[in-house]
């Protein structure tokens, strides 16, 4: 019954029929009334909850049950926790809680597979029903798991940034190396043309005891006939070592 009116107050019949010689037919009379402001209402009248896991139902009530006795009860075996204002239940699943002005709480925990149906809060006289729906269990990932695979991820970063390091590395000794011989090469090329010294050395220093050649070296030029003219006071002195 849904969208329920002030009008829908009234007095209901569950039947069972049954024909033949079977007996008759079953029926249940109950009562329904619909008021404007609801004196027993649940925040949700389906809950689910995990295995293993906790629910909790909220019943709320009137200023004109406040004083009355709560239960949470289990259609399927009729038994029921009682609650009184900051009472608990004896039963360590189930905590009943009451604040004593409009609502009453049941917390349901360590839920069963046998846990899941319907059950009622309870003020007075009234009754609302709650429907527990318990569910599998989650998977269960460790702490330890994901630190396993945390750490793999760190050292395979670390695996790639040293070898791109090294790479980097190796490839600028290279550079450096070759800028270096370049640079060398460039230097004795400058040293050998701008080096005005005409003697010829041996790689055997020339000692004092050994014979040593002198000669003359004069510097001619030719004219526009081609004959050579000498060019007198430009005289270079060599070295020379004989072997």
């Amino acid at each position: 019954m849904k969208d329920l009116q002030t009008g829908n107050t009234g007095t209901y019949w569950c039947a069972v029929e049954i024909e033949g010689i079977f007996g008759p037919d079953v029926t249940e009379q109950l009562s329904i009334t619909v008021k404007a402001d609801p004196d027993l209402s649940v925040r949700e009248s389906r809950v689910s909850g995990d295995e293993g896991g906790s629910v909790t139902v909220q019943c709320l009530y009137s200023a004109a049950y406040q004083n009355t006795q709560k239960k949470w009860c289990r259609f399927r075996d009729r038994s029921c926790n009682s609650v009184t204002r900051t009472d608990t239940s004896q039963n360590s699943a189930v905590n009943i809680s009451d604040d004593g002005k409009s609502s009453f709480s049941v917390q349901m925990s360590g839920l069963k597979k046998s846990d899941g149906g319907w059950y009622w809060c309870s003020a007075g006289d009234l009754e609302v029903p709650v429907y527990i729906s318990v569910r599998d269990p989650p998977p269960v990932i460790t702490t330890t798991h994901h630190l396993t695979v945390y750490i793999e991820k760190v050292e395979t970063l670390i695996h790639w940034y040293l070898a791109a390091f090294l790479l980097l590395l190796v490839i600028l000794v290279i550079i450096s190396c070759l800028l270096r011989k370049k640079c060398k090469a460039e230097n004795q090329i400058k040293t050998r043309e701008g080096s005005s010294d005409t003697t010829i050395r041996t790689s055997s220093a020339v000692k004092d005891n050994e014979d040593v050649t002198y000669s003359s070296v004069k510097m001619t030029s030719q004219d526009k006939t081609g004959s050579p003219i000498v060019v007198e006071g430009e005289t270079i002195y060599s070295s020379v070592v004989c072997q």
